[in-house]
């Protein structure tokens, strides 16, 4: 298993978010996710369930899914 970290990038990699953009995906603040990525805080279990919910809603409609996508810009 990955960690969240390597979850969180292969998602802002694949969606070319960046932080921003990926907290508001997460629906967390900014200082959350970057707490998250360098392993200083270990979200709660709840938090890998809503990736593996959004990975099963971008893979079975895409279209649906890019729409929780947030805008670039």
């Amino acid at each position: 298993m990955s960690t969240i970290s390597e979850r969180i990038a292969a998602l802002q990699t694949r969606h070319n978010m960046t932080d921003d953009q990926c907290a508001e995906y997460l629906g967390v603040p900014i200082h959350t996710l970057r707490n998250w990525r360098t392993g200083k805080r270990v979200p709660a279990a709840v938090v890998y369930k809503l990736l593996d919910v959004l990975a099963l809603v971008e893979t079975v409609s895409p279209s649906l899914h890019a729409h929780m996508v947030p805008a670039k810009g």
